[in-house]
């Protein structure tokens, strides 16, 4: 048909290389290069001839399962993203997306909620342990525990770690101060002067 991209000077093998490339992750702007064919020419073929519901964009490379796997024991290792989406040949971008993915499906595979999560998070900091430590022991990247559960743990250790402040101690009463002192009242104290009333109006009541 007239119109349609056809991609000329490649072979019926090459073409069918071109497709089943970017099925596996390929990009077709890296396709584009390594055929001899702009990014938008090759990009229309692809998009004619790949299977239904498969065609991604011209420039969003895919990341294989393995490739996500590996990015996440490198980042367990500590290296950075932008040297891991270099050593595996991708975009960070790409790399960001496979790794929320991987780390979602890694979570409900392990049937952990959320809450669950945070609690584990605030278990390690409890401990002392590192972003990076806490992020190891639970199978996900640094990155995620700071940004999704960091503040959300502290929270809760915020809570459960409140101080119980002793109940007050009951002062002592004026008889209970009395036995605890040997030390004589003040002059004009209201026990002794009312004592002293009474005394006197027992004596007077006797001698009427």
């Amino acid at each position: 048909m007239a119109g349609l991209p056809r991609l000329e000077r490649l072979t019926d093998d090459q073409r069918a290389s071109v497709i089943a490339e970017y099925l596996a992750g390929t990009s077709c702007e890296d396709l584009a290069k390594k055929y001899g064919y702009s990014a938008p020419q090759l990009a229309r073929y692809v998009r004619l001839k790949a299977p239904a519901g498969q065609y991604r964009g011209a420039n969003r490379s895919a990341v294989t399962d393995e490739q996500a796997k590996q990015a996440i024991a490198m980042l367990k290792q500590g290296l950075k993203r932008k040297e891991i989406a270099y050593n595996l040949d991708i975009s960070v971008g790409v790399l960001y997306r496979a790794i929320k993915r991987h780390e979602a499906e890694s979570v409900m595979q392990a049937g952990r909620p959320r809450h669950e999560t945070i609690a584990l998070v605030a278990d390690g900091i409890r401990r002392g342990l590192s972003h990076r430590d806490i992020a190891r022991q639970l199978g996900i990247a640094q990155s995620t525990v700071k940004k999704n559960y960091y503040k959300a743990a502290l929270a809760l250790l915020s809570d459960t770690q409140k101080p119980v402040l002793p109940a007050p101690k009951p002062k002592p009463t004026v008889t209970a101060r009395l036995k605890l002192s040997s030390e004589p009242l003040p002059f004009g104290h209201a026990i002794p002067v009312n004592a002293m009333w009474r005394g006197l109006e027992r004596w007077r009541s006797a001698g009427a």
